[in-house]
């Protein structure tokens, strides 16, 4: 009988076979090495999904730094109701702009790739380096 998983032993049979390979491979680390097992998992994944792919479920995509910086700022707390130009609250003028900005850009890329034909894969290709470009 093949070894059940401790970490959930209701897993089902391909979930046990890895969890058991798992379970063996980091039973026993010591504190620095959990920390640097960690910090190297965290690294790999970052590289492949976030610098060198684009996940193509968009709810898991992740921000450039000049994105994560403006959410991080106090723009990516507030609540923005209301149309450019008629918001519910007074004080967010500077995201009337962003918030027509972004659309327009979008109808730029659909452009690109409806409109004018250019291959997706291209389309793709220039968004990933513009995204690398910007600091």
């Amino acid at each position: 009988m093949e070894e059940r998983s401790r970490v959930a032993p209701w897993a089902p049979p391909r979930a046990q076979r890895r969890l058991s390979e798992l379970e063996s491979e980091l039973a026993g680390l010591g504190l620095d090495e959990v920390t640097r097992l960690i910090d190297a998992v965290l690294a790999e994944h970052r590289g492949r999904l976030d610098e060198d792919g684009i996940v193509l479920y968009a709810g898991t995509n992740t921000m450039s730094p000049r994105a994560r910086a403006a959410h991080e700022s106090s723009l990516g707390s507030r609540p923005s109701m209301g149309w450019p130009g008629d918001k519910v609250q007074t004080g967010l003028d500077e995201l009337d702009v962003l918030e027509v900005l972004a659309p327009l850009q979008v109808a730029v890329l659909t452009r690109r790739l409806l409109i004018d034909g250019q291959n997706p894969i291209k389309v793709l290709q220039d968004s990933v380096a513009l995204r690398r470009s910007i600091p």
